[in-house]
């Protein structure tokens, strides 16, 4: 299965080969930090990988929604400006937006 130099390698103990089933026990093994399982609110324990994989993509939506949210703000702003008399109409001929 092994090649004989990784074989070797370890036997000399300079190479560790760990067999593990899922990515939790990989984190947990390289970082040295418990992955943290959620439990049945789906919380995941402070200090855990896990947790810190959470707070970061918590970070990232709300980053996400608030740039939408001005970005919504920004289309509405310039839609009104290009609208004649009470928004209703077409400008220059062209369809009026919804």
């Amino acid at each position: 299965m092994l090649r004989a130099d990784v074989v070797e390698a370890v036997a000399d103990g300079k190479f560790s080969v760990h067999a593990i089933a899922t990515v939790d026990q990989a984190m947990a093994l390289l970082t040295g930090v418990p992955a943290g399982q959620p439990d049945a609110e789906g919380r995941v324990p402070e200090g855990t990988v896990n947790y810190k994989v959470a707070a970061r993509l918590e970070d990232m939506s709300q980053t996400r929604q608030a740039f939408a949210a001005s970005a919504d703000k920004a289309g509405h702003a310039a839609q009104a400006g290009t609208r004649g008399g009470s928004g209703d109409q077409a400008v220059d001929g062209g369809v009026a937006p919804p």
